[in-house]
């Protein structure tokens, strides 16, 4: 039931056609989910100079791609019965991905934070990838990316997955340096510390 419902709330955040009321709804229908995204907007991650005291504020705050971002790492770390480690790994991704892009000024660099996040679905929820992907209305780039690892989103995503297995030889994205890679690697790994360490 609990991979069920964090299915279909990421179904509803991924849909283009949903509004800001529609996002906010899905969000708070999921009480931990919104709990946790009320926390962590206020948290210094953002650095807002006031209180956010709804979802809705977020969203305006945020933008829906953002918050859609976010709140899809959120409900997936509601899936109470798998290590936290694989969702570690799947944030560590997300925010590597997404550093990759802004490094080579790819903007915006959510759909990247996705296809990051997406890549360790199925580890999460112990379904084949191909099958968790099919119901989500996510776009022909991003489903691409994540099962065939084509187009740019695919190449960051490769790189990220090289870095993980240590294969050096196929570490590398756009025109960065070994050493621009290593630094993305970092931030993304300190990045997720501080956010697990929130949750």
């Amino acid at each position: 039931t609990n991979r069920l419902a964090v299915l279909n709330l990421l179904s509803v955040l991924h849909n283009q056609d949903a509004d800001t009321d529609d996002l906010a709804e899905a969000i708070n229908t999921d009480v931990t989910t919104s709990y946790k995204m009320l926390k962590l907007i206020n948290s210094a991650a953002f650095g807002f100079s006031r209180k956010i005291d709804s979802i809705q504020q977020g969203v305006m705050l945020l933008g829906q791609r953002k918050l859609a971002s976010w709140a899809s790492m959120l409900a997936m770390s509601t899936i109470n019965d798998r290590p936290s480690e694989i969702l570690r790994t799947a944030m560590t991704r997300a925010k590597m991905c997404e550093l990759l892009a802004d490094a080579v000024s790819i903007k915006p660099s959510d759909s990247y934070f996705t296809v990051g996040l997406f890549s360790a679905l199925d580890l999460l929820l112990q379904r084949q990838l191909t099958e968790l992907l099919a119901p989500l209305p996510l776009n022909s780039e991003i489903v691409g990316a994540l099962l065939s690892r084509t187009g740019r989103m695919g190449e960051a995503l490769s790189c990220v997955l090289a870095y993980e297995l240590a294969d050096w030889a196929s570490v590398k994205f756009a025109n960065l340096t070994t050493n621009q890679i290593l630094i993305a690697n970092v931030e993304a790994v300190t990045w997720t510390n501080g956010i697990m360490d929130m949750l």
